[in-house]
């Protein structure tokens, strides 16, 4: 038997007309404060093994404001903790509640859950993919006038982790060019190389300084992600030559504009300076989560 609604795991789940028609539909949203209640009575369960500050609450303040009822389980307080299977969890929690967002280590967990779901559930973020942030930068290029094909995106340090995973493609879909800044370790794999590819251009560019040139728009992202806190030492030594500072900002185009999807870890990824030089596109991306989270919702459940 097929099921009528959709999951949303990556950013490849939709095609570009969809996301195009999610990002449209919370730019009106955040005009009016947009509130409803399709979600009315309905109880939508949030698991999170990582800890979480904007996802966590953009999405609590979403559900709510759709009319649901949102539940914040971490892991440690359900009883996952002790070695239920990912597939008992969910089979339960089909008879409880309308749907299901997630905070995972691992992407298989997620994929686990998805076979034995009956309700839509929607990535948060796992260690392949984080598509709901990337969505909601899409979302914040547009507002900004900088969503234009040919438009040249640079992200500087870890490309081989969630959210550049889920920005880069995203990115390529929507016709900016897209170029790595970092060691070649840190380089992106090959799944998500070819994935770039097969919707844009790719660069990969080794020298940081080199690597600003002609660029409209820089993103960086934490070096040391949940989880992998026993590889910092070597992690800022290897990557604190890709650090986004004056010297990677003089080399940009002139109104080039930097983002990072926080927290930011000062003066390791990014200095203070250049943080709050682009606070206002930073904390704009933040924002927008809650927006871009409350069209998601709606285009999945009234679907």
């Amino acid at each position: 038997m097929m099921n009528n609604f959709r999951h949303f795991t990556k950013v490849t789940d939709f095609s570009k007309k969809e996301i195009e028609k999610i990002i449209d539909r919370a730019i009106e949203m955040k005009k009016n404060n947009y509130r409803s209640d399709l979600l009315r009575n309905s109880h939508i369960c949030m698991l999170f093994e990582k800890p979480s500050t904007r996802t966590r609450i953009s999405f609590e303040v979403a559900i709510s404001s759709l009319g649901g009822i949102p539940i914040y389980l971490d892991q440690v307080t359900t009883q996952l903790t002790r070695g239920e299977p990912m597939k008992d969890f969910m089979r339960v929690l089909n008879s409880y509640v309308k749907g299901l967002v997630v905070r995972l280590y691992k992407h298989n967990d997620l994929d686990e859950l998805i076979k034995y779901s009956t309700i839509p559930v929607i990535n948060g973020l796992t260690d392949k993919e984080h598509p709901c942030q990337a969505l909601s930068d899409m979302m914040t290029l547009k507002e900004l006038g900088y969503l234009k094909k040919g438009n040249v995106l640079a992200f500087y340090g870890d490309a081989n982790f969630n959210v550049a995973n889920s920005l880069l493609v995203v990115s390529a879909m929507f016709g900016l060019k897209v170029r790595i800044v970092s060691p070649e370790k840190y380089a992106s794999n090959e799944e998500y190389r070819t994935l770039i590819k097969k919707y844009g251009n790719l660069e990969i560019e080794t020298d940081p300084i080199k690597g600003a040139e002609g660029v409209d728009i820089i993103y960086t992202d934490t070096w040391i992600s949940m989880g992998i806190e026993h590889e910092k030492a070597e992690r800022i030594r290897e990557l604190l030559p890709y650090q986004v500072n004056d010297s990677v900002i003089k080399k940009a185009n002139k109104n080039v504009i930097v983002m990072h999807c926080l927290p930011a870890y000062r003066n390791f990824e990014i200095t203070d300076s250049i943080i709050e030089k682009y606070s206002n596109v930073i904390f704009l991306q933040s924002e927008n989560k809650l927006h871009l989270h409350k069209a998601l919702l709606e285009y999945i459940f009234s679907n």
